[in-house]
């Protein structure tokens, strides 16, 4: 279970998800405009602030967030 699972289900959240969409209608990475999901830049691990930084959040499609996520998997395991 990630360390923020539970701030997913907020209506912070959800208000934030649905601001940002609004904002940014495509995956920044490969320019798609469906199956949109918000990405975390900077992981907050925890840091309900740095979960709800509107300048920590960017906007991508579904399989360009699995690829993000896979490299910091990867980034976070290589570290140690």
């Amino acid at each position: 279970m990630r360390s923020n699972e539970g701030l997913y289900n907020t209506h912070k959240w959800k208000q934030l998800r649905k601001e940002i969409l609004k904002e940014n209608n495509n995956c920044i990475k490969c320019g798609i405009d469906k199956n949109l999901e918000i990405h975390h830049i900077i992981t907050p691990r925890g840091n309900e602030e740095m979960f709800f930084n509107k300048d920590n959040l960017t906007v991508l499609c579904k399989a360009c967030h699995r690829i993000e996520t896979m490299k910091e998997i990867k980034n976070r395991k290589n570290k140690f």
